[in-house]
This record gives structure tokens, sequence and C-alpha cells, in this order.
């Protein structure tokens, strides 16, 4: 399944087998600019996994799993 806008893309596949959920998240980002997802339970920040991958003004790639 996917989720989209015009520049970044989502994709998710549940393996039944390990009750696992992959997923990937592609996009384009200029420097200054990042992408991000977010996953909670109860539709809060707090508490909320999430993965923001930026690029830095230098063009330097920054990944954090928050």
């Amino acid at each position: 399944m996917f989720a989209r806008d015009a520049d970044t893309r989502v994709t998710w596949v549940y393996n039944s087998g390990s009750n696992q959920v992959t997923f990937t998240l592609t996009g384009k980002a200029a420097a200054g600019q990042w992408l991000a997802l977010g996953i909670s339970n109860d539709k809060a920040m707090a508490n909320t996994d999430i993965v923001h991958i930026g690029v830095t003004p230098s063009g330097q790639i920054v990944f954090s799993d928050r």
C-alpha cells in the first residue's frame, strides 16, 4: 500500500510470519529540507515513533530515529 504527494512516497508491507511491518520512505529533499514519518497509537505527538531524514545546508544527509 502507499500514500504519496508530488515528491514523497511511503510504502509498507506486512509480514504475517514475523508479525512485522516494513516501511519505505522515499522523496526529494534539497539542502535545508527534510522528510519524516511518524507512527502513533493515539494520534498525539507524545511517545510517537518518528524517523527523520534531512539534508543540511552544506548537503550532508542526516538521519534520526526518535
